[in-house]
């Protein structure tokens, strides 16, 4: 219990260590920053996109108006007859996101056209742009600078305004007879695509951007008070609603040569802008690339239905973070490994599923990339220090016990220290012994360092045959050797591993006697006795030296079919449960039922000739 409240301890302590690295770090690195953008992206293409709202159309001064007009820019006129057109199916607004700044010297009549039929019609809106103001942080007491030169919300007046501020405005009469005058610069993220759009703060007056200052008009209110979310920078993300041509296009000649009934724009908000390549006015977004007009649009959109993009502020962000981090921490440091893993790998698939939902349903931007790294981060600095912690704690147990129990105990050990425990349990199991035929007599012949070097050699090779087959060498006894298939670990196999186990031994053995025969020495033979069946299996012993090892008459009967082979001038005998097991992987000869000594019941013993031809 004291282990598992330090391992939650120390992944609790990993993970509010490790996200608050994590949200410093990242905060001073854009690139991070552009990677999270690059996610609000990716939210938008999951989303997929949206139908269009029925009261906002594009006129649009496409490739084909160009061709039938005439090259671009046209005269001003055109724009009075499409006004005076426009006009007369009442629409609630027109739009203008185009520039006339100067005075149309080709056609100086047409200005005045423009002029009057923008004053007949009382709803048209032009922009303009701050051609060197860039982003910038816009005051707290963002009301008390609209209240105090109020001015600006809706129309600028008279030459002094213009010459005052240093903008680049429409002509004033156009900005006597307009409707409203909102700024057109957009600006790009970090990574050079357009979401947001910006009221701009120039010589301490603040500049609404043309869809705030249409929705204002629309809904009948000064901008100020439509309560638009804004950032420190002034500045809204837009819920674009798809790609290009989201919104209904109709080509400016269409409108122009009155093909489309004036009637279809009653109620509606016109905007008339430039999609044609040529204009340079094309916009990469989350969707792709889109005229500025249709940017425009997007944003009065997210305006006028109040469906705005909310990011969490940077507090709550921090919080998200320490929450995630500390719950990776804890996540990875209480459980194995892979249970570990799934649970953290869950944990993180879970928080992408909740900021997708959220964003869709209800606009919330939840950061991804920090509290991503956080989970991710804390996972692998838990990982690493449990490596680093259960490597030491592996030494000392591979130390303590590998001198005295085999390889395959000490690996089941070191995965679960609770098997040092004294006990057992019981399970079906192979069990093969193996012996010399005859070493007493022969170490009789040999000196003692020959006997030594034999059975170091017959081990050596017998000891790899063994490892090969998957089985577990629990003791040499004399010139002896008891192994046991299907455990520690367990494989269903056990038997045939065991049978191709003594099957190796005897082609061993038969390299071993040539080489014997070539240097001048006594050959041997070896018996093996092999039998399958229930038998007791644990680490036994006392309480401070125990051996992992089969007890059992089912491991008595291997020893003593190991003994019959001297009696059947035989090499390898098995009994008929583990027969029964690998009767299609070898040939064998019956040899009749025996009456093993301890046993009341007669064995049938098989002796194995050798593996069946495929």
């Amino acid at each position: 219990m004291l282990k598992k409240h330090r391992a939650a301890f120390v992944g609790l302590g990993l993970g509010l260590i490790v996200s608050l690295l994590v949200f410093l770090i990242t905060s001073f690195f854009y690139l991070f920053q552009v990677f999270e953008l690059r996610t609000l992206d990716y939210r938008f293409s999951f989303r997929g996109e949206r139908a269009p709202p029925q009261n906002i159309v594009i006129i649009a001064i496409d490739e084909m108006s160009v061709k039938k007009l005439g090259r671009w820019p046209w005269p001003r006129s055109y724009h009075a007859q499409l006004i005076d057109y426009l006009s007369q199916g009442k629409p609630k607004q027109i739009f203008f996101d185009t520039f006339f700044l100067e005075r149309d010297k080709e056609h100086p009549q047409s200005d005045q056209a423009l002029i009057s039929s923008t004053e007949r019609a009382k709803c048209v809106y032009f922009d303009f742009p701050f051609e060197k103001e860039g982003r910038k942080t816009i005051p707290q007491n963002l009301e008390e600078l609209i209240k105090k030169d109020s001015r600006h919300l809706n129309l600028f007046k008279g030459k002094k305004l213009i010459e005052e501020r240093g903008i680049s405005l429409p002509l004033d009469e156009i900005i006597k007879v307009a409707k409203g005058i909102g700024h057109a610069n957009i600006y790009e993220d970090e990574d050079n695509i357009y979401r947001r759009a910006s009221l701009v703060k120039f010589q301490n007056r603040i500049y609404p951007f043309s869809a705030l200052l249409l929705a204002g008009g629309y809904l009948g209110v000064d901008w100020p008070e439509i309560g638009v979310p804004l950032d420190e920078r002034g500045e809204m993300l837009i819920n674009f609603l798809g790609g290009t041509k989201t919104f209904p296009y109709i080509p400016y000649y269409k409108v122009f040569n009155k093909d489309i009934p004036s009637k279809f724009f009653k109620d509606k908000i016109v905007l008339v802008g430039a999609t044609a390549t040529g204009t340079y006015d094309i916009r990469p977004t989350p969707f792709g690339s889109m005229p500025g007009v249709e940017v425009i649009a997007n944003a009065l959109n997210t305006i006028l239905t109040k469906d705005f993009l909310l990011p969490v502020s940077e507090r709550i962000n921090l919080i998200i973070i320490l929450i995630l981090g500390m719950t990776s921490g804890y996540l990875s440091s209480n459980f194995r490994l892979f249970l570990s893993s799934l649970f953290v790998f869950a944990l993180l698939l879970a928080f992408l599923i909740l900021a997708t939902l959220l964003f869709e349903i209800k606009g919330v931007w939840l950061n991804l990339v920090q509290p991503g790294l956080s989970i991710l981060l804390t996972y692998l600095s838990v990982i690493t220090y449990r490596y680093s912690s259960e490597e030491k704690e592996k030494k000392k147990i591979k130390g303590a016990f590998q001198h005295y129990v085999t390889a395959s105990v000490v690996n089941e050990i070191l995965r679960d220290p609770e098997k040092l425990k004294l006990g057992g349990e019981k399970k079906r199991l192979t069990v093969l012994f193996s012996d010399i035929r005859g070493f007493t007599s022969l170490s009789e012949r040999l000196s003692p360092e020959e006997v030594v070097k034999l059975l170091n050699e017959y081990f050596t090779e017998m000891t790899e045959i063994v490892f090969e087959h998957k089985g577990t060498l629990d003791k040499f006894i004399g010139d002896a050797l008891m192994v046991i298939y299907g455990a520690p670990i367990f494989y269903p196999e056990h038997a045939q591993e065991a049978i191709l186990t003594a099957l190796a031994m005897r082609e061993k053995l038969a390299e071993l006697q040539a080489r014997r025969e070539k240097e001048g020495k006594a050959p041997f033979r070896i018996g093996v006795g092999i039998n399958t069946g229930e038998m007791v299996v644990g680490n036994m012993g006392s309480s401070d030296r125990w051996d992992y090892t089969v007890v059992g008459d089912a491991v008595n009967l291997a020893s003593r079919l190991e003994s019959l082979n001297k009696e059947y001038k035989t090499d390898i005998l098995i009994s008929e449960s583990t027969y029964e097991l690998v009767k299609d992987l070898i040939e064998v000869r019956q040899c009749g039922l025996v009456k093993v000594k301890g046993k009341e019941k007669e064995v049938l013993v098989y002796e194995v000739i050798g593996r069946k031809a495929q």
